[in-house]
């Protein structure tokens, strides 16, 4: 189940981000201006938007516009050290 919803998050996606085209229905070009509104919303918070989760799995690096407008790398690596945690810094156990 959550493959087939997975496929079709990756179709309707295709489909947004192409909402320029004439072809596309009306439904799906509302769809694609709510989509560059909470992308609009995630830059002035300075977080990823969709196009960046989407860069970062395809690159399996960080990606972020809110680096680029700063004028930084738009894609970082991943950090692989582990933060150090002590024993007292973990939450209880339920």
């Amino acid at each position: 189940m959550i493959l087939i919803v997975t496929r079709l998050f990756k179709i309707l996606l295709v489909i947004v981000s192409v909402a320029g085209c004439a072809a596309i229905p009306a439904p799906l070009v509302y769809m694609g201006y709510a989509k560059n509104g909470a992308d609009i919303v995630q830059i002035i918070r300075e977080m990823p938007t969709t196009s960046d989760l989407i860069m970062s799995e395809l690159s399996n690096r960080i990606c972020n516009t809110s680096n680029w407008l700063k004028g930084k790398d738009y894609c970082i690596e991943k950090s692989l050290t582990p933060i150090p945690v002590t024993v007292e810094e973990l939450p209880p156990l339920p």
